[in-house]
This record gives C-alpha cells, structure tokens and sequence, in this order.
C-alpha cells in the first residue's frame, strides 16, 4: 500500500513540476484510468461527492508542506552555520522571500487567470506555506522579549512585517512589469 502511494505522490510532483495539472500522468493514463488504478491506494474517497478532488488536494498541499520546509530547514542551517543564533536572520529571510514570491504567484494568477486548483494550492498553500513560518517568528520574537533584547526584537518585527509585506507588493509589480 505505501509503494502505491509513494508512486501517486511521485507522479503527481513530476506533474506539477513539468507543468501539468496533478492528473496529467504518464502517456496513456486519462485521469479515468488514473482513477481507477489508484482507487485501491486507501480509498481515497467516492467521485460522485468531490471527494476524490477534495482528497488530492490534500495530498498537493501535504508535498507542498514538505518540501517548502525541508527548504526552510537548509535556508536555517546555513544562516545559522554562516551568522550564528544572535538574531533569527533565517526566519527573516523565508518570510520575506516567501512574501515575494507570493506576491509574484497571487499576481501570475489573477493577470494568466490561470493556474489550475492544484498548481495554485501546491505553491502557495503547500510549498510557501511549509517554507514560510510565522509561528517561528513568533517564538524568535518571544525569546528576544525574554531575553531582554528590546532594540533586536523592535528591528525584528518591524523589519519582518515591513519587508514581508513590501517584498509581497515588489513581486505583484514585478510581474506587472514583466507581463
């Protein structure tokens, strides 16, 4: 049973990847045929109530998750190993960077009035939501309270929030400018 699963999650990422919706599988395979050779993979729920569709997008989201946080957990230790633990330069990053790229996506969509359910779920909900992280910048400012660091922990939020949301704003323009 975790050999099918990890064979449907596999071809759905490769789907996504070359720019497919998550049912564009190997040639041959029509999303009916798709339907029923994966039926047996735990059950996945009844087509005649969306909850075929609605499942899937569960599994899109849960890949996204999983490589949007195995990407923050690199961009982590490698500010940790190159600036160290004395301010959280790694969360600050993700969340801004994340906010770009956002904003790059929410503006890519509405100007293409295009991207199908799955590929806007996968990116924004999936893979930026697993990448970016505000309960870490939470926690980070928290410890900074604690720790007594009131100057750090006032450049920290305001940096975050401003930047987060200015760099969100500078990827819609962006994308305005390229299209």
């Amino acid at each position: 049973m975790l050999g099918g699963a990890a064979r449907l999650a596999l071809q759905i990422g490769r789907n996504l990847i070359a720019g497919g919706g998550a049912f564009r599988a190997e040639p041959g395979c029509s999303k009916s045929s798709f339907d029923k050779r994966y039926r047996s993979v735990g059950d996945v729920g009844s087509q005649e109530s969306g909850g075929y569709k609605h499942e899937m997008n569960y599994l899109l989201v849960f890949l996204g998750g999983g490589i949007g946080a195995a990407l923050r957990h690199g961009v982590s230790s490698g500010a940790f190993a190159l600036l160290g633990l004395s301010f959280p330069f790694a969360t600050l990053f993700v969340n801004v960077v994340g906010s770009l790229v956002m904003g790059m996506l929410a503006e890519l969509f509405l100007l293409k009035a295009g991207g199908s359910q799955e590929v806007k779920l996968f990116l924004t909900t999936g893979l930026l939501g697993g990448f970016t992280t505000f309960s870490a910048f939470s926690l980070d400012a928290a410890t900074m309270w604690q720790r007594g660091d009131h100057l750090a922990l006032c450049v920290y939020l305001f940096s975050s929030v401003g930047l987060s949301i200015g760099a969100l704003f500078f990827g819609m323009a962006a994308v305005r400018f390229m299209t």
